[in-house]
């Protein structure tokens, strides 16, 4: 089973145990993010450009990572995060308003929202596992993992990760560079 089947059997499944409510996308055509639907209680969200199974599969996938836990969902709400699907032929720095004035690399195609800036962007063809997608890995799961690190975890275990972080690199534990590069990553 490939991470798009079993996307599609937790969107569908209302059996998962981890999964509280159906993320039923609806419709605002009036608003520029015209699709939205909630994981607990944060906005899920896109233009009208994006396919709304691209908005309910973030949802699932967020509501999964989370995992009920309250802390994280609490921290995320009061800090007014949302995450934002990018349509396959959307830009960050043109179609995201939130990131219009933010200068971006022309092919960056996912962000993890931080405190200054809790909104979280998700490429819509990494999601759907399209041919289009020219990003290594889960895209999806890297930047949900930043907005959960970065806006929902609480002061103190943000620093115990540096801490962790600073060890393992002084020890040489990292096999990939990227991951090396800073403690968020």
């Amino acid at each position: 089973m490939n991470r798009f089947q079993f996307l599609l059997l937790l969107a569908t499944n209302t059996r998962a145990a981890i999964v509280k409510k159906n993320c039923v996308v609806s419709s605002h055509p009036e608003r520029y993010y015209s699709q939205i639907t909630f994981a607990f209680g944060i906005p899920v969200m896109a233009t009208r450009d994006v396919h709304p199974s691209a908005i309910a599969l973030t949802c699932k996938y967020f509501e999964f990572l989370i995992n009920d836990n309250h802390e994280i969902i609490q921290n995320l709400r009061r800090r007014n995060h949302k995450v934002i699907i990018l349509g396959r032929y959307q830009e960050i720095s043109r179609d995201v308003l939130e990131y219009k004035s933010v200068a971006q690399k022309p092919h960056t195609r996912g962000l993890g929202g931080t405190r200054g800036n809790p909104v979280t962007v998700i490429p819509e063809e990494n999601v759907l596992c399209l041919k289009e997608d020219g990003q290594p890995g889960d895209i999806i799961i890297h930047e949900l993992a930043h907005a959960i690190h970065l806006i929902g975890t609480p002061r103190g275990l943000l620093q115990s990760v540096a801490r962790a972080y600073r060890r393992a690199k002084t020890e040489g534990l990292f096999f990939f560079k990227y991951a090396a590069s800073n403690p968020r990553e």
